[in-house]
């Protein structure tokens, strides 16, 4: 069987069709390689927390580990010797175990856990070292020291491989600044001892990275980053406090003006350096100073633009702090909760509506008025009743009741059985042997009795019907509010590193927005919520289309799926903003078409349908057809068809929203009515039709030449006070139709067989695509033509075209 094989991604260096390392891959072992320096940066010339914390952050990244491990060995070999590179071996060689179970397990432990073990392993090889070399409690206490910074410099260096491995960032969060400037900060301090010429490296790559940081993240992220890069130096002994304080200093100097371009923050920096200097030491800067400032501003000044990342001043307004995280799960819950509230006020004025009770027939005990017939103690109160109330002041009581006790029980008996029959009873129906006084009295008080018996019984019926609805609403809400909980905590997973990307292209696009979320639901749907300044903005306009569009491509772009504005008209303006939001387009679209013949003499046609894009990318056709004609049968299917929509609209499943509707149909008028539903859900992603008949008449799928029938044998809804819908699914493909119909189609042709063969040959004679309106006109013209023009039932078709 032949294989394809994917595509080798952009960047990737292959071998006889194996990809091995992609682009990615290559910038992480670059990064890795800035090992050498940090294995150099030894803190208080007896520790090196950084190299052990460089290496934890490539536990588990495969090849890449290696390579931070050989240039951060490289590294301690040329400042270290003898039981001190001993203890870094051991060091290594543990983080080096650690990477190979993991590796094997198949499993990424975070960053907080990496960051423990490597802080435990650089404590035991320290404690170790100094028990092996005899060392004093001063030596005990910087291996405690050092397994400390090992803990903390882990979660700086791993924000810090973050920013260099993660592509070109428009905005950086202060975390992130503050990583790259401690990895900076230890780069410099390993590469100190170095001169090339009259040029010192330590001081070249200062100004490189506090003029840049200024430049590209302003005033504040530059302070940060001098004051961070100055305290590596100071803990290496390679730098005062004093110059801690100037480099911080002048990263202020850097970001000052930096809005004006390069030239101007780079003679800034400069010039508020030197004269900092200048007030702080109370000298001018010795010329290796200045050359090597000057060195390190001019290759800023040369360096392309690009490599500066575009960043931005101000963090990611979408995911910077848990704060704005809860802002934006609270807004999300606030939205979904004004829908059930919405939801469930229009439920409330529905059963308003609805006020007529419903009145049990009184034909017969058994199988009109009751669940079930009385028992026999339920008879036996009735037959005690009855002695009580109509014998009391008869002088034949104790002689009937005492004496003459099984015929006198069983007339009564035989009265209550023709009471179950007929609904009332005379003295003819007593029995010839029960020779009794005031026989009209007694059939008189055994009818009073056994209608206030029918009453009771009728009461508590409605008692328990309207607990299920309560019941069932109550189950609907509670498995609602938990399928919400489940979509705000888990399967929402926010991508920084999409946002970015598509900051940086959009700024490339000449489009400035104010903040993007990019986002996937729980089937790995990308989204992305957009702010962009209200006064760019045009809305509803040609230009505001034009402008999403161009969004949503540079989206696709990123994440290789095709885009989309959500709604036709683009943005909305929201408090001065203009909110887009983007979604992934389906694969699918649905075109609709319907065609309805009311009943001749009827006023108004019973039945019902509907059809909408739902928010989850599904498409809802339904039809119900009332019982009957007329207002009253399409006051009763349009109920049906505006709950639904209602509870679909939410989210609620079908087989839910289905129970909670019957559930309110027992609340209606007593006159015998009922309404069949027929729901077909078409899922535009993956490309399934869900068929979910109650009752309802057969639907049909129509492929090329082929028909399909979809049968069910269930009761309408609002008969059964527990319903569960009959589902069929099927595979729907581009120029696929589907066809919904009323039990009034059917019949004027004696069934769904007729109307199978009749598609069949209407598909046959049409070689070309038809509208779904052509289809569902032709269904109504065949069936009025065989009913010979008579219409005697409601007749609707709806037709659908997948494309």
């Amino acid at each position: 069987m032949e294989q394809t094989k994917a595509p080798a991604a952009k960047g990737a260096f292959f071998i006889r069709g194996q990809n091995l390392w992609s682009k990615k891959d290559m910038i992480r072992a670059a990064v890795g390689m800035v090992g050498f320096f940090i294995g150099r940066a030894s803190f208080f010339g007896v520790i090196n927390p950084a190299a052990a914390a460089f290496i934890t952050c490539f536990v588990g990244s495969g090849p890449q580990f290696y390579c931070a491990v050989l240039f951060v060995f490289a590294g301690l070999a040329t400042k270290l010797r003898g039981l001190e590179l001993i203890k870094y071996v051991c060091l290594i060689g543990a983080l080096t175990a650690a990477h190979l179970i993991i590796t094997k397990k198949k499993f990424r432990p975070g960053i907080a856990r990496r960051a423990v073990m490597a802080s435990a392993a650089a404590l035991l090889c320290g404690a170790g070292a100094c028990l092996a070399g005899g060392l004093g409690l001063y030596f005990l206490l910087m291996a405690v020291l050092e397994g400390v910074l090992v803990f903390c410099l882990t979660f700086f260096l791993k924000r810090a491989v973050r920013v260099f491995t993660q592509g070109r960032r428009r905005v950086l969060a202060a975390e992130d600044v503050a990583g790259a400037a401690v990895m900076c900060g230890l780069i410099v301090a390993g590469a100190a001892d170095i001169y090339i010429g009259s040029v010192s490296l330590r001081v070249f790559l200062a100004a490189l990275v506090v003029l840049s940081a200024g430049f590209m993240a302003g005033c504040a992220f530059g302070a940060m980053a001098g004051l961070l890069l100055g305290l590596m130096l100071y803990f290496t002994r390679y730098m005062d406090i004093g110059t801690v304080n100037l480099l911080a200093t002048s990263g202020i100097f850097a970001g000052l003006v930096r809005r004006h371009g390069k030239l101007p923050a780079m003679a800034t920096f400069l010039v508020g350096g030197t004269g900092m200097t200048l007030i702080m030491q109370r000298a001018p800067p010795d010329l290796e100073w200045l050359v090597s400032s000057l060195s390190g501003a001019v290759v800023f000044l040369l360096m392309p633009y690009d490599f500066n990342f575009k960043v931005s001043s101000s963090p990611n307004a979408a995911m910077e702090n848990a704060g704005d995280y809860i802002e934006r799960v609270r807004k999300l819950t606030v939205r979904r909760l004004t829908d059930f509230s919405e939801m469930f006020e229009n439920l409330g004025k529905t059963i308003r509506g609805l006020s007529e009770k419903r009145e049990v027939r009184a034909n017969t005990v058994v199988a009109g008025t009751f669940d079930r017939p009385y028992s026999s103690e339920e008879a036996g109160k009735l037959i005690d009743t009855l002695a009580d109330k109509v014998c009391a002041g008869c002088d034949r009581k104790k002689f009937c009741w005492q004496h003459n006790f099984y015929d006198t029980y069983e007339a009564a008996f035989a009265l209550l059985s023709v009471l179950e029959r007929r609904g009332n009873a005379a003295a003819e129906d007593l029995p010839g042997k029960f020779q009794c006084l005031n026989a009209e009295k007694f059939a008189a008080g055994a009818n009073e009795l056994f209608g206030i018996y029918k009453l009771e019984r009728k009461w508590r019926n409605q008692l328990m019907e309207a607990r299920e609805v309560a019941v069932q609403q109550l189950s609907g809400v509670g498995e609602m509010v938990g399928r919400l909980a489940e979509e705000i905590e888990p399967c929402i997973n926010f991508h920084e590193d999409i946002e970015e990307r598509l900051l940086n292209g959009l700024e490339r696009a000449g489009i400035h927005v104010e903040s993007v979320v990019v986002f996937s639901d729980r089937n790995g749907r990308y989204a992305a919520d957009i702010n962009r300044c209200g006064e760019q903005c045009v809305t509803r306009g040609d230009m505001n289309a034009r402008v999403c569009a161009k969004i949503a491509g540079v989206m696709s772009g990123l994440v290789g799926k095709k885009m989309r504005p959500a709604h036709e008209y683009g943005c909305r303006r929201a408090g001065g903003r203009c909110e887009l939001e983007i979604t992934e387009e389906q694969r699918f679209k649905i075109l609709c078409g319907i065609s309805s013949v009311k009943k001749i003499g009827s006023e108004k046609s019973g039945d019902s349908f509907t059809n909408m894009q739902m928010r989850d990318g599904k498409y809802l056709l339904a039809l119900s057809d009332g019982m009957g004609s007329g207002a009253k049968a399409q006051r009763e299917s349009g109920t049906v068809i505006e709950l639904l929509e209602n509870f679909m609209e939410v989210g609620f499943n079908v087989e839910l929203a289905v129970k909670i509707i019957n559930s309110v149909l027992t609340l209606k008028s007593g006159d015998e009515s009922f309404q069949t539903l027929d729901i077909c859900v078409v899922d535009l992603y993956g490309g399934t039709a869900e068929f979910n008949k109650i009752g309802a008449a057969a639907s049909f799928l129509l492929r090329g030449s082929e028909v399909h029938i979809i049968k069910s044998s269930g009761l309408p809804i609002g008969i059964l006070s527990a319903i569960t819908p009959e589902v069929s699914t099927k595979k729907v493909e581009s120029g696929d139709y589907i066809l919904m119909v009323t039990d009034g189609v059917l019949d004027a042709g004696g069934g769904s067989e007729w109307l199978a063969d009749a598609l069949g040959g209407y598909k046959a004679a049409r070689s070309g695509t038809s509208s779904p309106h052509e289809l569902a006109d032709f269904v109504l013209d065949e069936a009025v033509r065989r009913a010979g023009g008579n219409v005697r039932d409601d007749m609707t078709a709806l037709a659908a075209r997948v494309r």
